[in-house]
């Protein structure tokens, strides 16, 4: 898209080129992303956020603004799990699953109309 701009006392407008890119579309990406060990594997927690604003006043957890919840974890790249809670546990059999070194997981919050931007954790 193109965009011709006047100001004021403008003779030319100043001419930009713009992207849409449907941010607008996708839930905001989840945030506080930890792991700890756990009866033999790593349980991965993170806090989800949501476009419906940041807490409400009774203390409570704000709704989630999509129709359902779910994320999306991708593990380095190549194998994906959908939860439907903002917890996983990822077993000591995923963990071979995964190959020997560090392991990168990916998670994106699943929204109605599109995915949210990845947040990253690395576990070693």
């Amino acid at each position: 898209m193109e965009l011709l701009v006047y100001g004021v006392g403008d003779d030319e407008p100043a001419q930009a080129t713009l992207t849409l890119t449907g941010e607008a579309l996708k839930p905001p990406a989840p945030v506080h992303v930890a792991a700890e060990s756990v009866s033999g594997g790593m349980q991965i927690r993170w806090v989800r956020r949501s476009r419906q604003g940041w807490t409400w006043p009774s203390g409570a957890d704000t709704p989630s603004g999509e129709e359902q919840e779910r994320y999306r974890l991708t593990f380095n790249g190549q194998r994906s799990v959908e939860v439907l809670n903002p917890t996983h546990f990822y077993s000591a059999g995923e963990r071979a699953t995964d190959g020997p070194g560090p392991v990168t997981v990916e998670i994106v919050q699943l929204g109605t109309q599109s995915a949210s931007r990845p947040a990253t954790i690395i576990i070693s």
